[in-house]
């Protein structure tokens, strides 16, 4: 009961907040929800974190990333051809197919082992940098046009 509440409350405010913000239904659909159900989720594992409760915080994380590679993105694919002017496919570029391998390797071996310690964390975030560099697009020089390049 409490849920359905605290749900009918977010629901209202969201709206006036999109009303007066002057954000389409869409927008607030797909991204405004998506972002607030995304930030309770990473609260929960930041408090399991902070209680030393890794457990707990890695399989909030790993288990949210599953959710979204097994079920939302083949689902989206399908309305695609439902809703979408153009269908959508699952065929990804070589750089994210390898990023995403990197990433499902370190995660298995971090989350493996049991034990986790200070440095494995700077070391992942060092990780996460490099990728998030790799996956940015390269501007081309001011006064190029991108076919001179």
């Amino acid at each position: 009961m409490l849920v359905a509440l605290v749900s009918e409350v977010f629901v209202e405010s969201v709206q006036k907040a999109a009303e007066s913000f002057g954000m389409t239904p869409a927008f607030v659909g797909f991204i405004v929800v998506a972002l607030v159900g995304g930030a309770a989720e990473m609260a929960s594992a930041f408090s399991g974190a902070r209680k030393n409760r890794l457990d707990l915080s890695v399989g909030i994380a790993l288990g949210s990333a599953s959710q979204i590679a097994l079920f939302v993105a083949p689902v989206l694919v399908l309305l695609s051809y439902v809703m979408g002017p153009t269908p959508m496919d699952l065929q990804f570029w070589p750089g994210a197919v390898v990023m995403m391998l990197i990433a499902t390797m370190t995660a298995s071996l971090v989350t493996n082992s049991g034990r986790s310690a200070w440095f494995v964390g700077v070391l992942l975030l060092d990780g996460l940098c490099d990728l998030r560099h790799d996956a940015l697009p390269v501007a081309a020089p001011s006064g190029m046009r991108p076919s001179e390049q």
